[in-house]
């Protein structure tokens, strides 16, 4: 009889272990709201989760918010499902999230939190170029189809030291307008994309939140430089990938992402000669370029040279000019037209 009641209690005790699910919190915002991850392996089919004030038994009359587990989102690329029910909950005071298995009211994990008041759930402003071309700042707090910025607010870009002045500012835009990341790994950050034609090389600037159509900041950005605002132009350099073809590759942009600015052009000159119009060989608007066909290298733009234009043993370069001036953002190496 002993053997038997042992074995039984070994039994149950393996039956335990094998329920037990992983619930824990994996995130609290600003104003103490929770995100509970739930282990998807070891979810029972009739497990469910609620919310309750701290201080109420587990009556149904005193769940403020519930889900069958089961039915939890998935976070993707992992073995956990999310739950968001604290987010729901919008009178401040003290709560816990509880875990009941197998469509029981036994505890099997009980979590407190505490929802305070917030101005703003928006925690952190950064700036990112996650490609070559975009300027973005990315607003962290939001969590997508849960929470969004109140109706005003909105965020301005500013240089470092200047004051909040409407004349100050560079560019705007609604919060409530963002949309969220669409990048794998990183869903859950609001994203402003900047004009980078708007931005001076080698200056200092911030994003500011500010509060209800107000110039109250409720968070600033680390400073930040925008590299190569002007252009986006890398470099240029002469080919003759075919004889009798002479081009110019110029490097720096993206298929269907990126391209010059509408009055970015390129000049050829001899290679002292000045930038003057009449030393000028040929020329060609850049946006009027192709993407190069060639595969393997399909990501230079290319300016077909007239050879009938070129001496031979002669050195040339290519200069990219910014915006329908004289001022030049790169030069080519200089070269000779071969088999000229």
């Amino acid at each position: 009889m002993n053997k038997i009641i042992k074995l039984g209690l070994i039994l149950i005790a393996i039956l335990t272990y094998v329920e037990a699910t992983e619930v824990k919190i994996s995130r609290t915002d600003k104003n103490g709201a929770v995100l509970v991850q739930v282990d998807s392996l070891n979810i029972g089919i009739a497990d469910w989760i609620a919310i309750y004030p701290k201080n109420s038994n587990t009556d149904w009359a005193n769940v403020l918010d519930w889900k069958w587990a089961k039915d939890l989102h998935p976070i993707r690329g992992t073995k956990y499902v999310e739950y968001r029910g604290a987010y729901r909950i919008n009178n401040m005071g003290d709560y816990k999230v509880q875990y009941f298995k197998n469509n029981t009211f036994n505890i099997h994990k009980s979590l407190p939190f505490q929802i305070k008041n917030a101005a703003s759930l928006v925690e952190s402003l950064n700036y990112r170029s996650p490609f070559d071309g975009f300027h973005e700042i990315w607003i962290d707090g939001f969590t997508p189809y849960v929470t969004a910025p109140a109706q005003k607010d909105w965020i301005g870009i500013y240089k470092k030291n200047d004051d909040n002045s409407w004349r100050n500012m560079i560019e705007w835009v609604w919060a409530k307008k963002l949309n969220f990341n669409s990048l794998i790994g990183n869903r859950e950050s609001l994203v402003m994309t900047l004009d980078g034609n708007k931005y001076q090389s080698g200056v200092e600037y911030e994003a500011r939140y500010f509060l209800n159509n107000s110039y109250t900041v409720e968070v600033k950005s680390p400073p930040f430089q925008i590299k190569n605002a002007a252009s986006l132009v890398k470099s240029l350099n002469y080919r003759s990938p075919f004889d009798g073809f002479h081009e110019i590759w110029i490097d720096g942009f993206t298929p269907n992402v990126t391209a010059p600015a509408q009055q970015d052009w390129i000049g050829i000159y001899k290679k002292n000669d000045d930038n003057s119009w009449g030393n000028m060989i040929e020329w060609v608007w850049a946006k009027k370029l192709n993407f190069n066909s060639l595969i393997g290298n399909r990501e230079s733009l290319v300016m077909t040279l007239d050879g009938n234009k070129y001496q031979s043993g002669v050195e040339y370069e290519a200069r990219y000019f910014l915006n329908n001036s004289y001022t030049v953002a790169v030069k080519s190496p200089p070269f000779s037209l071969l088999d000229l």
